[in-house]
């Protein structure tokens, strides 16, 4: 029996991971010099150095889920971060790559925390397939796919 649980466990966790339902990360991020946190290939939390009050382990996560009646209709992107209530002086940088948006203009893509407030990204310099959203405390954020 405990044999046929831990071989379903296992099968499901390995199914999530393959078709991208969740990925999530946690570092220590020193205060003074900051960190990257890569949550998936695409993604990840850009820390600058003296950003954080004191040393934090962080936690980042990048799933999807279905949004409507039942479970049926469109599929919502969500970021969420711990520990909850952090704050960033200068701004947390989450960088994600243009492919996970439906929209072709970056000026159509927003996030929005969980209080209903937009964040609008700017596309990176560097690499022009890569949008930066400029984020000053963790909070629940998702992509509303319109």
């Amino acid at each position: 029996m405990q044999k046929t649980i831990l071989t379903l466990s296992l099968c499901l966790f390995i199914v999530a991971l393959f078709i991208g339902l969740a990925f999530a990360a946690t570092k220590m991020i020193k205060a003074t010099e900051g960190g990257t946190i890569k949550i998936r290939d695409g993604v990840e939390l850009v820390i600058p150095p003296n950003a954080l009050e004191e040393d934090t382990k962080i936690k980042a996560n990048m799933s999807s889920r279905q949004v409507g009646e039942k479970g049926i209709g469109r599929k919502q992107l969500v970021f969420t971060f711990e520990p909850s209530g952090t704050t960033f002086d200068p701004p947390a940088e989450l960088h994600v790559d243009k492919k996970f948006f439906e929209e072709e203009d970056a000026d159509d893509i927003v996030i929005c925390e969980d209080s209903g407030e937009e964040e609008t990204p700017v596309v990176n310099e560097d690499d022009p397939d890569e949008l930066i959203f400029y984020i000053d405390h963790f909070s629940y954020y998702y992509y509303p796919r319109r």
